[in-house]
């Protein structure tokens, strides 16, 4: 029989196919959806980030949670709290050497402590040019050297000095 005849080659996808079902069978994949019923702050995750003490931080539209792969926490924006999540809308995440998360919002930049679970919001004073570029914060990276980076945006980019909390 020829290589191309359609038999061989009918023999062959088969084994294929084979071979694809038992590699398959000896893995698995486990997936679970979460929503706000399970205590997901809100109906749209737009980020996700795994921190070192090894929670899952999910960034939604309406709040920020935490999930220590048993329960949600959830972290919102009170206005009457100045130690509150700067804005429900959350977006990207960075932590830094010092062990800090930071997140960007749409109403400036958050930084959460651990130790006391609470926020600092690093916002735009116009009249401080040390401060800020603009609220609407789409990112935030440390690069190589330690340095915080936070993405605005329409206002640019800022590099912000951890030691005098400027940018």
């Amino acid at each position: 029989m020829p290589l191309n005849h359609p038999a061989r080659f009918l023999v062959v996808f088969l084994l294929f196919l084979l071979g694809c079902a038992c590699l398959s069978a000896q893995s698995y994949h486990l997936t679970r959806h979460f929503t706000t019923e399970d205590g997901l702050a809100g109906t749209i995750a737009r980020n996700g980030f795994m921190d070192s003490k090894g929670y899952l931080w999910i960034s939604t539209f309406n709040g920020l949670s935490r999930y220590d792969g048993t329960t949600f926490k959830n972290y919102y924006h009170d206005p009457a709290d100045p130690t509150s999540l700067c804005w429900n809308s959350t977006g990207g995440f960075a932590e830094d050497d010092a062990g800090h998360l930071w997140i960007a919002t749409g109403k400036g930049l958050a930084m959460f402590d651990y130790v006391t679970e609470s926020f600092s919001c690093y916002t735009n004073d116009p009249s401080d040019s040390t401060s800020i570029s603009g609220n609407l914060v789409q990112g935030v990276f440390q690069d190589s050297e330690k340095q915080l980076w936070v993405f605005t945006h329409s206002a640019g980019m800022n590099l912000f000095d951890k030691k005098t909390g400027t940018f």
